[in-house]
């Protein structure tokens, strides 16, 4: 079994570099298990012998590899994907743009109303969006009077830094 341990210092690791970590594990024929420490963080990955990857705690006794069964009593609900190929704001707009790679929450909490739907009238206060990174929440404001126009990605996707997110008309 290959294995392969990294330390990083001396480096801030993004969600971008994690994803990057995650897709070359799984791509790579050279690992089937990989270990990251960077300060708190520890990431565990290993490949099955079909080369699916998994994230996992540390194993006390690495023979007890006994399958986790866990028992679906429904299907799951439909997930609507939201892309945008947009790259521009449009004439007369104003695009919100993500600051940072994360993942896009358009209410407080998980079931809480949102922050904003199309047609919402804004001011430069009103939290339009929550980028999540690494656990920690950081709130959008419109920076502007408006109307919400477009809403651009769809509640918990992953966001690239500079994408734009939401298309407000100004007032």
């Amino acid at each position: 079994m290959a294995y392969k341990e990294l330390l990083v210092a001396d480096r801030k690791l993004s969600y971008q570099d994690l994803l990057e970590i995650i897709r070359l594990v799984e791509e790579s024929p050279e690992f089937s298990e990989f270990k990251l420490e960077y300060g708190d963080i520890k990431i565990n990955l290993r490949k099955s012998s079909a080369g699916a990857i998994s994230a996992h705690e540390p194993l006390d006794n690495p023979a007890d590899l006994s399958p986790k069964v866990t028992q679906v009593t429904s299907p799951p609900e439909p997930v609507k994907l939201v892309r945008s190929s947009r790259t521009s704001v449009p004439d007369g707009m104003i695009g919100i743009k993500s600051p940072m790679v994360g993942s896009f929450y358009r209410s407080p909490e998980p079931g809480a109303p949102p922050f904003i739907e199309i047609g919402s009238t804004v001011n430069p206060d009103s939290t339009v969006c929550i980028i999540e990174v690494m656990k920690l929440m950081n709130s959008l404001p419109a920076g502007v009077n408006g109307t919400i126009s477009e809403i651009l990605v769809a509640d918990g996707d992953p966001v690239e830094y500079g994408q734009i997110l939401v298309l407000i008309k100004p007032s």
